[in-house]
């Protein structure tokens, strides 16, 4: 029987299958658990102390390779092993996992055989493996944005994937339980240089996917450990994505608060690229907090700053918000023009989704000025952009602009699907544009002859 949650497994899937001893009531766990140590061969017992030591619920062949130090072929015999001697479970996906109490035994093996750098060195190849693959997966996503961290030097010379965005961030996004576990563990353990740097490249996971707790909290912890290395760029980094995840969930003052200290750490290393990020993050946090026309000065004032330090997909982006704040505050000649150059700016780079989210803004423009048929040919024209970038939020945004477009043209049905179907997405990843959404399809219901 295989348990997604190998806390939730049952202690008898470990002990009534292959272990040789007769267990009576009077004889303990512990002495089971040691029975079937004491028969392991030395290279399954070493495995099994050390594994014992990974954060995380489970674990894949790669991970226990890297951390062991053995090629994938040998570290499958070995995990096999331990499986055999009913001290670790697997299932059919390259997954294996110890019951908790199997995990405590192996641990105090450990901790009573094993010297306290072979212990450590558990954790650093597991925050190393963990950084080496989300850093891949953040490349394949976002393989123009501006990034920090030594494990990009490493990666150099390693082809991009070409798997695409979604089915990149599919195949990191089930690791984020373990990913928040080593993170914590390297925090405890003062691992500050590889702590912030995972968190870095966890980015495009937690910008397209939301899981807005564990965004974050990885945050909080990568800004503990960049103060520690005192690397001001980081710090400015994780203030920037923490306040990034407030503003997502419509907190200004709390984005605000953060774009304060990453613009504050990005001039403290002078960093330009830093310094562009937490303007505009400053300039979102006075839209959404109903400054817009502070906004509107700020976002003209990165994009001028973007233009002189060479910034282009900043320079883009900035046009893109600068062109939503406009729409705001009902400038809506202004913010077609901006809107315009952010998409053309972001297509030449090239920087297909940047471009395509630029247009969906766009079309909300041509929408509120009465040229629907142009607004929808364009939504028809990125959609299938957005639909195959794998963050639902894209998607609600652009089921949400065409179905008020739809509203306004009178296309209740068409309206009312779109309008269903963002509201299914936002409510998935717990967006807020959810009362949006619901407010819109509550004038839907109001309509006389809408049903």
């Amino acid at each position: 029987m295989i348990h997604p949650d190998p806390a939730e497994a049952p202690l008898e899937d470990f002990t009534d299958r292959r272990l040789t001893v007769t267990v009576d009531k009077d004889i303990s766990m512990n002495q089971v658990f040691d029975s079937a140590y004491q028969g392991l061969c030395p290279r399954a017992a070493r495995a099994y102390r050390l594994l014992g030591l990974l954060p995380g619920d489970h674990f894949d062949t790669a991970l226990a390779g890297a951390v062991l130090g053995v090629p994938t072929a040998t570290v499958v015999d070995v995990l096999e092993d331990l499986v055999d001697a009913s001290l670790l479970h697997s299932d059919d996906v390259d997954r294996y996992y110890f019951h908790d109490l199997v995990r405590d035994h192996a641990r105090h093996c450990a901790e009573r055989e094993d010297d306290a750098e072979e212990r450590e060195s558990i954790l650093i190849s597991a925050l190393d493996r963990y950084l080496y693959r989300a850093a891949q997966v953040y490349r394949t996503v976002m393989p123009l944005e501006w990034r920090a961290g030594l494990i990009y030097e490493r990666l150099q010379n390693v082809p991009l994937s070409d798997s695409g965005s979604a089915a990149a961030l599919d195949s990191l996004e089930p690791e984020l339980p373990n990913l928040m576990a080593v993170i914590q563990a390297g925090v405890r353990d003062h691992q500050d240089e590889l702590v912030w740097q995972l968190c870095e490249a966890l980015w495009p996971l937690f910008l397209y996917r939301k899981h807005f707790a564990d965004w974050i909290q990885a945050y909080q912890w990568g800004i503990e450990a960049a103060t520690r290395c005192t690397d001001h760029v980081a710090l400015s980094r994780m203030h920037h994505h923490l306040g990034l995840a407030y503003h997502n969930q419509r907190r200004p003052g709390d984005a605000a608060e953060h774009g304060m200290l990453a613009l504050r750490a990005a001039r403290e290393s002078g960093h330009r690229p830093a310094e562009s990020s937490a303007l505009s993050l400053i300039g979102m946090a006075d839209r959404i907090g109903g400054r817009v026309h502070d906004a509107i000065t700020i976002f003209r004032e990165v994009v001028e700053f973007d233009r002189r330090e060479g910034l282009r997909r900043s320079e883009a982006l900035n046009h893109r918000r600068l062109g939503q704040a406009l729409i705001d505050a009902g400038h809506l000649d202004e913010a077609i023009i901006e809107l315009c150059a952010g998409r053309d700016q972001a297509a030449a780079l090239p920087d297909p989704i940047a471009a395509a989210m630029t247009t969906v803004w766009l079309a909300e423009a041509l929408g509120r000025v009465g040229q629907s048929s142009d607004a929808e040919r364009l939504l028809q024209e990125v959609g299938p952009i957005v639909s195959g970038e794998g963050s639902p939020q894209y998607a609600g945004l652009l089921h949400l602009v065409w179905g008020e477009i739809a509203q306004r043209d009178g296309d209740h049905d068409t309206a009312r699907g779109h309008l269903a179907q963002a509201r299914d997405l936002f409510i998935a990843i717990g967006a807020p544009h959810v009362e949006r959404v619901q407010a819109a399809l509550d004038r839907l219901d109001s309509t006389p002859g809408s049903h």
